[in-house]
């Protein structure tokens, strides 16, 4: 599962095959593989208050911490959860590659469960594309500044 490794080619993510060899004990522990992790391994958009509660977990940053692998969290989750998630994903995909809702009508004719996923899956790609744009401006920055100190010799 790649969830995210390419919004920032640079930063390690987890990967299953490496978490998974003998000696990478350390890692698993980090990535909460096994157990939740110490410290958070990433955000995710909050599904409670959107970022208006200064209360909520998230402390109203709209950035909720998570503490387990989403592989883990998936691999451990109940068949029907996993059966949900699957049906929901190509239905995601449907409606992003063809246009096609997965119930006849509009938007108003799908399930909130639907409606509400799209959501969370739309502000997560949407924060992956920002993360995208800032490191592509960041590298390009980088190149430019080379390029200058190189003709500046």
């Amino acid at each position: 599962m790649s969830w995210g490794r390419e919004a920032d080619p640079n930063k390690p993510m987890p990967d299953c095959t490496r978490c998974r060899k003998p000696g990478m004990e350390m890692t698993r522990e980090r990535w909460g593989c096994d157990a939740p992790a110490k410290y958070p391994v990433f955000t995710i958009s909050c599904s409670k208050c959107s970022g208006n509660d200064p209360k909520c977990e998230c402390g109203g940053t709209d950035r909720a911490p998570v503490f387990r692998c989403p592989t883990a969290t998936l691999s451990s989750a109940h068949p029907e959860v996993m059966l949900g998630v699957k049906q929901f994903m190509r239905a995601y995909a449907f409606l992003e590659s063809r246009q096609i809702l997965p119930a006849a009508g509009g938007l108003n004719d799908q399930s909130l469960s639907f409606v509400q996923a799209c959501e969370i899956v739309d502000a997560e790609r949407g924060l992956f594309d920002k993360i995208r744009q800032e490191t592509a401006e960041r590298e390009r920055k980088v190149r430019e500044k080379k390029a200058q100190m190189g003709r500046g010799r």
